[in-house]
């Protein structure tokens, strides 16, 4: 049914209405919400609009209902925003002054990984003050920049698995450079052949390439505030596309807009490298190359059964789990533990290994959010015989600013969703340890994005422009007007139809996968601890699986039989999440099962927490260095103000965007999309001078 729900504030009145083209309906109902919570009902009417007396400031919506003998039908309204008098002071003081936000430094990544930059064409001639040059040996127009020296023609960052073989770092991928093609891990690589150069990233595409097409080549790094300083430095001249930084402040803090929508960036030209393409560089100039994830992706029918699929996969995890447990570059391995299918996978890989289990400990997270998280992690590992991570620490008290200047650095202008205000002025470490994680079962082992969708009607939608249309209703956390909001949509659609996939729904799930994967999965950004972190739930058989299981299998069968296969014996637990206990009920009998009964689990995370508590912490250094920490904040709002100075945003967005940085719901997403994207516009502006001394 065809209707639209309009809303609009004026003087302190909010104004809703139903607009019909067709004037079938004759019942009318209208739900207000203050910052997504109904505050008001009022219906059923015979007249089509109402109208409320606000009195407190707020994030304002409408949500109408009509009625006719055929049924019943909802929409809601776009937000609007009623501010307080002080963010009008704000916008007023902020705006009569003259001072700037700092300029930003270019942070560097930490071993496995180190910065480099490729360049193909005129700007190989470029120096960049500390950094290494390397030419390529027989094409001089194809140079690579790199922090650490190299004894090869390979530049590598990351982590590799070859088999049951970790290779962590530059150091290790020189011995063994012929055979980084194409592997799982997190890492990327420039290797230089005799008459080419490859330029690459892990088979998921986790870590980033950013690209910037020039006059007569192409430049690339897996770093974009190294792309765009460098290119500053090379006299490139660059522009803010306005419809991009639109559309990522206008996404809001929900998750699927918590990161880049699609391969462009803000800085026009500037693109992330798709996950299924690689850099083929020779003395003609580059082109784009498929990966072997590109032919599974886009297959037409499956190749193998899933139960073979199951079993490579469960012999690709337990291989790289392998090569973590047995790896010379580490004393202990961190095992995350919580209540949920990916940690499960996760231990169950790890408790097949008898013979390293003393350098394992299980690190249970203790969650406010899912008190069983910590129960149910307990259970498991007891049951299993493994010890809980009592591992000393040390803490090493740093520039609280160099941090969060570093986080910003290395996220700058790709993801968001970090509390960047919340990083201390210090370094947490466990000595020769390594985490390995759960991450990746999100890619390889269910839905994720679609996974509360598949059994409405959305999931048979066959035109993106519905299925936008459906997304565009539920989520309520969206900001500016109409304007703003059409951008933002205009920029979401585009990304599904580039994306592959039979069907909108799946594209939606791919999704993930193209953009979220890797910016939020990678080792490359530490938030608290520096300790090394690797993602071992990484097969492309199982991808594979996932592929030929989405609508046709129940949502977590295939991850819960993984389980099963891997260790029958810890799926007599319950999962902490009731929705993952359903899930899971709907396929037990089809589980490799038989003989496993259930059992309880602990009555209390106790067991953790005091390993937790045995543990000796050595601090150092000088505490008073953690306490210079950035105002993000009101830093925040001054960016928002230049932005608009600078006309890439309206007064009114502004001051929206000011009003969700000074206490919306999770703020630290708007205040990084606000600093971000008044840092790339500040990179356009710098002269050659002043972009050399930031890096």
């Amino acid at each position: 049914m065809d209707f639209k729900v309009i809303a609009s504030i004026s003087d302190g009145m909010l104004k809703a209405r139903i607009v019909e083209d067709t004037g079938w309906f004759n019942k009318y109902f209208f739900y207000l919400l203050k910052d997504g919570v109904v505050i008001d009902r009022q219906g059923w009417l015979r007249k089509s609009s109402f109208e409320w007396q606000l009195t407190e400031p707020g994030r304002y919506s409408v949500r109408g209902f009509v009625e006719n003998r055929r049924g019943k039908w909802d929409r809601f309204s776009n937000a609007q925003r009623m501010f307080p008098k002080s963010i009008s002071d704000d916008w007023d003081n902020i705006s009569a002054t003259a001072d700037e936000v700092p300029d930003l430094p270019l942070g560097s990544l930490t071993a496995p990984h180190q910065d480099f930059l490729v360049a193909i064409g005129r700007h190989s001639q470029v120096s960049v003050p500390g950094f290494l040059k390397t030419n390529h040996p027989s094409i001089t127009s194809i140079t690579a920049y790199h922090r650490e020296p190299i004894n090869s023609d390979l530049v590598f960052s990351g982590s590799a698995f070859l088999g049951n073989n970790l290779i962590f770092g530059q150091s290790d991928a020189e011995k063994r450079s012929d055979e980084l093609m194409h592997k799982t891990g997190d890492y990327t690589f420039v290797s230089f052949g005799s008459e080419h150069a490859i330029i690459s990233n892990d088979y998921f595409g986790v870590q980033k390439l950013f690209l910037y097409e020039t006059d007569d080549g192409v430049v690339v790094s897996n770093r974009a505030h190294l792309l765009c300083l460098f290119l500053r430095l090379a006299n490139e001249s660059l522009s803010l596309n306005k419809q991009i930084l639109t559309s990522i402040l206008a996404g809001g803090w929900t998750q699927v807009f918590q990161q880049i929508l699609g391969d462009r960036l803000a800085i026009d030209g500037m693109s992330m490298l798709p996950i299924d393409k690689y850099v083929h560089a020779d003395a003609t100039g580059y082109r784009l190359e498929n990966k072997p994830i590109h032919e599974i992706i886009n297959r037409q029918q499956p190749n193998r059964s899933m139960s073979d699929l199951i079993d490579i996969g469960k012999d690709d995890i337990l291989a790289q789990t392998e090569a973590v447990l047995s790896s010379a570059h580490f004393k202990h391995v961190l095992v995350d533990a919580t209540g949920g299918m990916d940690s499960r996978a996760l231990v169950a890989a790890a408790s097949n290994f008898q013979e390293p289990r003393h350098r394992i400990r299980i690190n249970a997270a203790d969650t406010a959010s899912i008190p069983l998280d910590i129960r149910v992690a307990c259970s498991i590992a007891s049951e299993l015989g493994l010890s809980f991570d009592d591992l000393a620490e040390t803490v090493k008290f740093v520039s609280k600013r160099k941090r969060q200047e570093n986080a910003l650095s290395i996220l700058l202008g790709t993801y968001f969703a970090h509390n960047i205000g919340d990083i201390f002025g210090e370094i947490r470490n466990r000595d020769s340890t390594v985490n390995i994680t759960g991450f990746f079962g999100e890619i390889c082992l269910r839905p994720y994005y679609s996974r509360n969708y598949i059994k409405l009607p959305i999931a048979d939608y066959p035109e993106i422009d519905k299925f936008i249309d459906f997304l565009r209703n539920e989520n309520r956390a969206t900001l500016g007007g109409d304007k703003e909001k059409n951008i933002l949509y205009s920029e979401l659609r585009t990304s599904l139809q580039n994306l592959p996939g039979r069907t909108p729904i799946e594209k939606y799930d791919l999704h993930y996968l193209f953009y979220r994967n890797g910016l939020h999965c990678s080792d490359l950004f530490r938030f608290r601890y520096d300790t090394p972190r690797i993602g071992v739930l990484q097969s492309p058989a199982l991808f594979e699986a996932k592929l030929d299981a989405y609508r046709s299998e129940p949502v977590t069968y295939l991850q819960n039989e993984l389980i099963s296969r891997l260790n029958p014996n810890i799926m007599a637990f319950p999962y902490a999440s009731e929705k993952d206990n359903m899930d899971l009920n709907a396929t037990k009998e089809r589980l490799s099962l038989a003989g496993i009964s259930p059992k309880p689990i602990l009555p209390s995370g106790e067991k953790a927490i005091s390993a937790r508590a045995r543990k000796s912490v050595e601090k150092m250094g000088d505490p008073s260095l953690s306490k210079d920490g950035l105002d993000l904040q009101f830093l925040a709002k001054r960016a928002v103000v230049s932005l608009y100075k600078a006309d890439y945003i309206s007064k009114d967005f502004g001051m929206e965007l000011m009003s969700e940085i000074d206490g919306g719901k999770m703020n630290n997403v708007i205040i990084n999309k606000a600093l971000m994207m008044y840092h790339l516009w500040r990179i356009t502006q710098m002269n050659q001078q002043e972009a050399e001394s930031l890096i």
